[in-house]
C-alpha cells in the first residue's frame, strides 16, 4: 500500500501520510511536520525544523530573550530552582541578586559538617611581657616556697616566720596531745604576743593531722608573718601547750 493518498479523486493531488497498525487495524494517518520556508514566490524551499541541540544552523530552533540572541532568563517563582546533572558531570550556575553578579556566597557555621580538629601545622603565639612575668609569678609561687618547720616547746612558741611582708601558702600541723591545739598567725615582722593582734588560726584536733592550702595564691600579711601556737581558740588565748605537743610546718613567699 503506497504512503499517499488522493486529496481529490481524480485531480491528480495527494497529501503525506504514513501508513500504521494500531490495535490490529491498519490505517493511513496524515503527516504534520514544522518546516522552516526560505526564498521568495516562486522560488521558496522549506527545510525540516528539528531539535538537534549544537551550533546554530538552518532547521535547528533556538529560543532567545526579546533581543536577539540574547538568553532566556529562567525564575523561581519565589520558590525554589534544581538543575541536575550526572555525577562526575559539572554543571555552571551564575547567581545574581538582580543588578549584579553574586561573587561571595555567605556560610553559617550551624550548617558546616563536624569535622576532626588537630593541632597540625604551625601557630603563631605571641605573649606580651606582662603576661610572661604573671605566668613566672605563678610559678615560682608553686615550685620555691619557702618552709619553717617547728616542733612545740612548753610554751605559747611564738616565732617569727618573715619579718617582711609575704604570702602564707599553706600549713601542715601534727596534733600529738590529748587536746586541740591553735596555730594562731599575726601580721608583725618581729616577735608576736600571744592573744593580741591574731589574724588567721589554724585549728588541728587531737591525735591528727591537717593539711591547710590556701587558693587563690596564698593569704598577703602586709608586715609580716609570724605565730603563736595555744590550746584555747579564742584570739585573745594565750595557754600555752606542752613540748612536743605538734609539729608544725609553715610554706610561704
Amino acid at each position: 500500500m503506497a504512503d499517499n493518498s488522493l486529496r481529490t479523486p481524480g485531480s491528480g493531488e495527494s497529501v503525506a501520510t504514513d501508513e500504521l497498525t494500531y490495535s490490529g487495524d491498519t490505517a493511513k494517518v496524515q503527516l504534520i511536520r514544522q518546516v522552516h520556508v526560505t526564498g521568495s514566490e516562486g522560488s521558496k524551499s522549506l527545510v525540516e525544523v528539528i531539535g538537534t541541540a549544537g551550533s546554530a544552523a538552518a532547521g535547528v530552533h533556538t529560543i532567545q530573550g526579546v533581543a536577539s540572541m540574547t538568553p532566556v532568563q529562567v525564575g523561581d517563582n519565589s520558590g525554589s530552582l534544581t538543575v541536575d546533572a550526572p555525577v562526575g558531570t559539572p554543571v555552571f550556575v551564575r547567581l545574581s541578586d538582580g543588578s549584579a553578579a553574586i561573587t561571595t556566597l555567605p556560610v553559617s557555621l550551624a550548617s558546616v559538617p563536624s569535622h576532626a580538629v588537630t593541632n597540625a601545622g604551625t601557630f603563631a603565639v605571641q605573649v606580651d611581657g606582662a603576661a610572661l612575668t604573671a605566668l613566672q609569678l605563678i610559678d615560682n609561687l608553686a615550685t620555691n616556697p619557702s618552709t619553717t618547720h617547728l616542733i612545740t616547746a612548753a610554751s605559747t612558741n611564738a616565732t617569727n616566720i618573715k619579718s617582711s611582708a609575704g604570702t602564707l601558702l599553706s600549713v601542715h600541723i601534727y596534733n600529738n596531745a590529748d587536746y586541740p591545739i591553735h596555730v594562731k598567725f599575726h601580721n608583725n615582722a618581729g616577735t608576736p604576743t600571744a592573744g593580741t593582734g591574731v589574724v588567721f588560726t589554724a585549728s588541728c584536733q587531737a591525735g591528727t593531722h591537717r593539711d591547710l592550702v590556701i587558693p587563690k595564691g596564698g593569704r598577703s600579711f602586709a608586715t609580716g608573718i609570724a605565730i603563736t601556737v595555744v590550746t584555747g581558740i579564742a584570739d585573745s588565748d594565750n595557754t600555752a601547750v606542752a613540748a612536743n605537743d605538734a609539729s608544725i610546718e609553715v610554706c610561704y613567699e
